[in-house]
């Protein structure tokens, strides 16, 4: 995880949040990257968790362990 901000002094260039996670296991050399941006200078990843009901979630942690499990056969870790 990696949060990138504009340059010094520019407050309105949206900063831009990465997140990296592993994909096909047992392999350990495939990835995904999920990209996001949110508000200017801001250094906590705002949509890790993305809560649109009471048991729906569509935040980047979410997204991110769905694309696993259906990249590695649906099989639970």
């Amino acid at each position: 995880m990696d949060v990138s901000h504009g340059s010094p002094g520019q407050t309105d260039i949206p900063s831009i949040a990465v997140v990296v996670s592993s994909r096909q296991w047992p392999l350990i050399s495939k990835y995904r990257a999920c990209v996001r941006t949110q508000s200017p200078k801001v250094e906590m990843i705002d949509n890790l968790f993305q809560p649109v009901g009471e048991k729906e979630d569509e935040g980047i942690i979410r997204e991110l362990l769905v694309n696993l499990y259906q990249s590695s056969g649906k099989k639970k870790a």
